[in-house]
């Protein structure tokens, strides 16, 4: 929230304008027929965070959207998040 109390506007583009300020390692994970947040901007945020060599991973699941549900991808979803948090959270 800003000053105003009202919550600021988030643009398309908004991660992707910000990757340059990010110097933490990074996870992430992204859905095909995500029709919230389409995966090409999860694609171009990774490719920014790899340029500044940022430590970051990239999972695309090609038959997800938004939620990963399937049981199988759910799975790998959880341990690729739990693997990144341990070596990344201390």
């Amino acid at each position: 929230m800003d000053e105003s109390g009202e919550l600021p506007e988030v643009g398309a583009g908004d991660l992707r304008g910000r990757a340059g300020k990010i110097q933490d390692a990074d996870a992430v994970i992204a859905g095909e027929r995500d029709y919230r947040v389409p995966y090409t901007q999860s694609l171009e945020f990774f490719s920014a965070l790899q340029r500044q060599e940022v430590p970051s991973k990239l999972v695309v699941f090609p038959d997800e959207g938004h939620w990963i549900l399937k049981p199988q991808n759910a799975q790998f979803w959880y341990k690729t998040f739990l693997d990144w948090v341990a070596t990344y959270v201390k």
